[in-house]
């Protein structure tokens, strides 16, 4: 089960708040851009980030299956 939106590990309490938000400035978005974004459209970002994460596992886990 994925943590929810916002949970990161052990983080301070304050930035595991802003997570969500510097996720997406992290991937390259500017602080600028995010800012004006709703947060409707911060948790639909996060949603895809969460699912190109796990593609990008998937797909790790292909190209790894015949070396285990």
């Amino acid at each position: 089960m994925r943590p929810s939106l916002g949970h990161v590990g052990d983080l301070s309490p304050d930035l595991d708040e802003e997570w969500p938000v510097w996720r997406i400035v992290l991937d390259g978005r500017s602080l600028e851009e995010v800012d004006k974004m709703s947060f409707t459209d911060i948790q639909k970002l996060n949603g895809l980030l969460d699912m190109r994460e796990d593609y990008e596992a998937a797909a790790r886990a292909w190209e790894n299956r015949d070396q285990t």
